[in-house]
């Protein structure tokens, strides 16, 4: 297959895929990430529409200035108490970190807090979390003040704030949070804003592997489950988690609040009882949520359907700092390469299928810029000065893109590779005949006979 026939079987993975804009998730607990402006060409490579950062950073903020990527940004924690408590704390904190780069810089959401109905075991976690909704308040009123209307303010809450989630129809918050979760259900109404929700498949699966198929969980979706509740067909295990949060907002009344999702993704290591976590079936999450949450039209959930979910895929790096089980430090997108046991200077997807690349590249940005490794940002070396045929070489040398190809019975990946002489006599990207040692076997021995490229006997 020529590279011009790829080019056009590449155009047409991407049809449908590429209106609605996929987010990433950029945390930086890690000492051997890339450099800020190295991260930012890595988003632009990979054609990501939105990005959330867990700060800030007035460095990265700068270096996103004309980018065209919508940013999200964090008020952290720790700042939470302040700014509920005074005003001008809040203006100071819109001052430093929005004005300063806006509208230049795409601010689209402000954050207060992260998961902070999550931390309840210190004086300090239950003040912080009283504190949420009025610091929300403080910081929306500063924009409002200052006539910025299309910057949205909100919070991320994880999956654990649910009593019940399955099925979806018996969704419930726990009772203990209750009187926390109405008043930010309450602005998020007033202000139009979204429900934050950091929901993971994998987690529910890995909690109970026996009783949810892997595949359901991976939105493969080859199997359904009736809701006896709702009467509601579910495809996959996320849109059943994405409901579930919607029937618990409609039993408080608030069934008019809409759902982003601020966190998902699937680790590709983990312990030996995380056996799900491995490239192929992050791979596999990966793009099927991509495909998911860019379909045209939206497809949305069984409760909302047509309905747009802004995603933000976890997380753009392996981040190495963190703690708690082994598979906390591998959902990264992009992961350092090893090789030889020592480690080198360079980044490559860790996204081997073909499709969920695609999801994120056009052909257009493959042509151009090239490669799946890049070296760090320390180097000297241009970042894109190789070719479409460069990363198709990379990618399908894997051998998870190899079994993947064979069991859909495309063309082989040994088929795709370029420049490869058919014998031992030839240089790599010489004519067979060039020397006229080197020929390629014969198409049938038995009786073509043939000894020249294109010359057979009859």
């Amino acid at each position: 297959m020529t590279i011009m026939s790829l080019y056009f079987f590449f155009h047409f993975l991407l049809s449908g895929a590429v209106s609605n804009k996929i987010g990433v998730n950029f945390g930086r607990v890690g000492n051997n990430l890339p450099s800020p402006s190295r991260s930012i060409e890595l988003l632009q490579i990979m054609k990501a529409g939105r990005v959330k950062l867990y700060d800030a950073d007035h460095e990265i903020l700068r270096l996103l200035a004309t980018k065209n990527i919508e940013v999200t940004i964090m008020v952290t924690n720790d700042e939470i108490s302040g700014i509920a408590n005074n005003q001008q704390v809040a203006d100071q904190w819109i001052h430093d970190h929005i004005l300063n780069h806006y509208p230049g810089t795409m601010i689209r959401y402000v954050l207060v807090g992260n998961e902070v109905l999550s931390y309840t075991s210190t004086d300090q976690d239950i003040q912080i979390m009283k504190d949420l909704v009025p610091a929300m308040g403080r910081i929306r009123a500063t924009l409002k003040n200052l006539g910025i209307n299309n910057i949205k303010v909100g919070t991320p809450l994880a999956m654990d704030v649910m009593e019940s989630t399955f099925p979806p129809s018996s969704g419930v918050f726990k009772p203990e949070i209750v009187h926390e979760i109405v008043p930010i259900l309450n602005f998020l109404r007033g202000t139009n804003s979204f429900f934050f929700l950091d929901v993971y498949p994998f987690l529910a699966w890995a909690d109970n592997p026996r009783s949810i198929n892997l595949d359901y969980a991976l939105l493969e979706e080859n199997q359904t489950y009736k809701d006896p509740g709702s009467g509601l067909t579910y495809t996959n295990l996320l849109d059943q988690m994405i409901d579930s949060v919607y029937f618990a907002m409609a039993k408080l009344g608030y069934n008019n609040v809409k759902i982003a999702i601020g966190e998902t993704g699937w680790p590709h290591e983990g312990d030996l009882n995380h056996h799900g976590a491995s490239k192929e079936n992050a791979a596999k999450y990966n793009r099927n949520v991509i495909r998911k949450m860019t379909a045209v039209p939206p497809k949305g959930t069984p409760v909302q359907p047509g309905f747009i979910i802004p995603t933000f895929i976890f997380s753009l790096y392996d981040e190495n700092e963190k703690t708690g089980p082994d598979s906390e430090r591998h959902w990264g997108l992009l992961q350092r390469s090893i090789k030889n046991q020592t480690m080198e200077s360079k980044f490559t997807f860790k996204i081997l299928l073909l499709q969920l690349c695609l999801c994120f590249l056009t052909v257009s940005t493959l042509h151009h810029h090239g490669p799946a490794s890049y070296e760090a940002a320390n180097e000297s070396r241009p970042p894109f000065n190789d070719s479409l045929e460069d990363l198709l070489e990379e990618l399908l040398g894997s051998e998870i893109t190899r079994r993947y190809l064979e069991e859909k019975k495309y063309i082989s990946a040994g088929a795709l590779k370029r420049d490869q002489p058919a014998c031992d006599g030839g240089g790599k990207g010489e004519a067979y005949t060039k020397s006229g040692s080197c020929t390629p076997p014969s198409s049938n021995p038995y009786n073509r006979g043939c000894s020249k490229y294109y010359r057979c006997e009859r």
